[in-house]
């Protein structure tokens, strides 16, 4: 049960120094979430000065780099690759696609990726705070698509996805190799349509099949609770609508009997 003060009586110092700090979470969680969109732009001559700047050079360091090496191999792929009659001919899009990733990929960092145009819209999906699939949160550990978490009331909870299960087939293709993005696309669907999941759990004998229907999935972003005098806010999510959220919630925690915050 909650209990709140008039709009009239003072907030203590304590608090504002509390709603402070949770803004300055806030807006750094948002910052981490928005680097990750795709930008397909080059280096403006601000961002250009920045790094002169910052490197101590006359230019900066993409123009320095020798490219000679890259020209000599596509240029080599474009003479002496020979497409097999069941393949497709990779296209130039592709293929720049393709260097992209793996230069954003050999800088070995798991939570840098570069999100091609499809990927970047289910990432925008994302942090939207709503999407069509079926509401559980996949990643890779020891190199296998793996359930995170389903998220509370979806589909995939009610389906009886768990944390740990390894997806091991989506419908007909296998998670052998597939990124998470590629598992994402294929997860995705149209409200009221059947995918289906072969699983691997943990003591099991036999993978388990398990259909989840795809319906609208609202991702959770703010939880609020009142323990004696803890005010308990629960951040789920950094999407577009967390900094209203949390808004919201910390006018509730200034309104409320609580000295304490709890993020």
């Amino acid at each position: 049960m909650e209990t709140h003060k008039e709009n009239n009586q003072s907030v203590s110092p304590t608090k504002h120094f509390l709603i402070g700090f949770l803004i300055a979470i806030l807006a750094t969680g948002t910052f981490v979430a928005g680097a990750k969109v795709a930008n397909s732009q080059m280096l403006s001559g601000q961002e250009a000065n920045l790094l002169n700047w910052l490197f101590g050079r006359n230019k900066s360091p993409v123009e320095e780099v020798d490219l000679g090496e890259f020209w000599r191999v596509w240029h080599l792929m474009e003479e002496k690759y020979a497409t097999a009659s069941s393949s497709d001919t990779v296209s130039i899009e592709d293929r720049i696609q393709g260097a992209i990733e793996g230069m954003v990929s050999s800088y070995g960092d798991p939570y840098t990726v570069y999100l091609p145009p499809s990927d970047a819209a289910i990432f925008e999906d994302d942090i939207s705070g709503n999407f069509s699939g079926v509401g559980m949160e996949i990643g890779m550990r020891d190199s296998l698509l793996t359930v995170i978490s389903p998220l509370p009331e979806t589909p995939a909870e009610r389906a009886g996805l768990m944390t740990g299960d390894v997806i091991v087939r989506i419908d007909d293709a296998s998670t052998e190799g597939m990124s998470v993005e590629e598992a994402v696309r294929k997860i995705r669907g149209e409200r009221g349509t059947d995918v289906t999941f072969s699983v691997y759990r943990e003591g099991e004998v036999d993978f388990e099949t398990i259909t989840v229907t795809r319906d609208v999935i609202n991702i959770p972003t703010v939880n609020t609770e009142l323990i004696g005098d803890a005010f308990i806010l629960k951040l789920y999510s950094f999407n577009a609508v967390a900094e209203d959220r949390v808004a919201e919630a910390l006018r509730e925690f200034e309104n409320s009997s609580a000295d304490k915050l709890i993020l």
